[in-house]
This record gives C-alpha cells, sequence and structure tokens, in this order.
C-alpha cells in the first residue's frame, strides 16, 4: 500500500512526538520527502532522527546531560532544519530517500554487467535475502533503477 505525502507526514508527526521531538511543519515535510512509504521505515528513520538529536543536544550542552531517571529534557530535542541538514550529511540520505546500501547495491550490479539472483547480491552487501528483498530492493524498484526478471536483478539505464 501506498501512502500519501499527508499520510507520511502524520505517522512522521506521531513517531516524532512519541520520542518527544519537537520540528516545525516545514521539517516535517523534508524528512516525508526522503523516507519511503513503509511504516516501517518512517519509525526507523524517527528513532535514527531521535538519537542524532538527544546526542547532539548532549553535546551542545556543558557537560553530560542530567539523569532524570531515563526521561530526556523535551527542550532540548528540537529539529531544526540546520539540524535536520546535518542529520542528512551525517546518515547519507539522498534524494528519494536512498542510502549507501542501496547505492552499494547499484554498484554490484553495474560492475556484475548481467542479472544478478538476491542470494549472491546479498553476500556482496553483507546482509541476508530477506533484508535485501524487504528493505532494499522496495525503493530501488519504486524508483525505477532496478528490475526483476527471471534471470536476476538487472539495472536499467
Amino acid at each position: 500500500m501506498e501512502y500519501t505525502p499527508d499520510e507520511k507526514e502524520i505517522m512522521l508527526k506521531k513517531y516524532l512526538d512519541k520520542y518527544k521531538i519537537k520540528t516545525s511543519d516545514e521539517v516535517i515535510r523534508k524528512i516525508s520527502e526522503k523516507v519511503g512509504s513503509v511504516p516501517r521505515e518512517i519509525h526507523n528513520l524517527c528513532s535514527k532522527i531521535r538519537d542524532f538529536v538527544i546526542t547532539r543536544s548532549s553535546f551542545a550542552t556543558e557537560g553530560n546531560p542530567v539523569d532524570k531517571g531515563g526521561e530526556e529534557d523535551s527542550t532540548k530535542n528540537i529539529l531544526t532544519d540546520s539540524l535536520w541538514e546535518d542529520f542528512l550529511k551525517h546518515s547519507q540520505i539522498e534524494e528519494g530517500g536512498m542510502t549507501p546500501l542501496h547505492a552499494k547495491y547499484l554498484e554490484i550490479l553495474e560492475k556484475a554487467d548481467r542479472p544478478m539472483g538476491v542470494k549472491a547480491i546479498a553476500v556482496q552487501l553483507g546482509i541476508n535475502e530477506k533484508a535485501v528483498e524487504e528493505d532494499v530492493e522496495p525503493l530501488l524498484l519504486k524508483l525505477g533503477k532496478i528490475e526483476k526478471s527471471g534471470a536476476g536483478r538487472i539495472l536499467v539505464s
């Protein structure tokens, strides 16, 4: 099922609120442009954003964060536009949501110069076949970068 941009933004707001990360509607819109439409991907991205914001907030203050019994000070967990840009550079997320893992997948197909099976791709990526089929390929198929054929996966020119 493909979610609309508005539905993705609702999911993003929900997860970021759950993690007590405050941000603007403009930043939410920018995040939605970089993430796929699968709720698991949205959740995973929000978890990474949370970790990044909390880490940056901790280093921005003098010393270590105050121990509040496991609770973070939500007043400092603000995802600004510039912090979002820093996150993108740090995580190497490109337009359309492509990550270094997606780029490596495409590089493997380009070097092979022939159709490749999922198992061979998974071995070269260092992940299992299920992760290739469920986490990597859907975005590449959606972006029209690869095609599935009877002989294996092929790079689309």
